[in-house]
């Protein structure tokens, strides 16, 4: 496998915390369940992000 660059890194993690903005506005106008999922999107995005950068680094 290939190391994360840097560049890589941030936006991996920029793309694993959109969620969040959208379910803060998701949240507001259509209710609680779709922002809910979408937080749980984030958690998984966020879980994934970090198992792939701990992988890089132990190769």
């Amino acid at each position: 496998m290939t190391k994360i660059t840097p560049l890589e890194r941030i936006v991996g993690t920029a793309a694993a915390t959109l969620p969040l903005a959208a379910s803060i506005i998701l949240d507001k106008h259509f209710g609680y369940a779709l922002g809910t999922g979408l937080w749980g999107m984030l958690i998984l995005a966020w879980v994934w992000n970090l198992s792939a950068q701990k992988e890089a680094r132990e190769e």
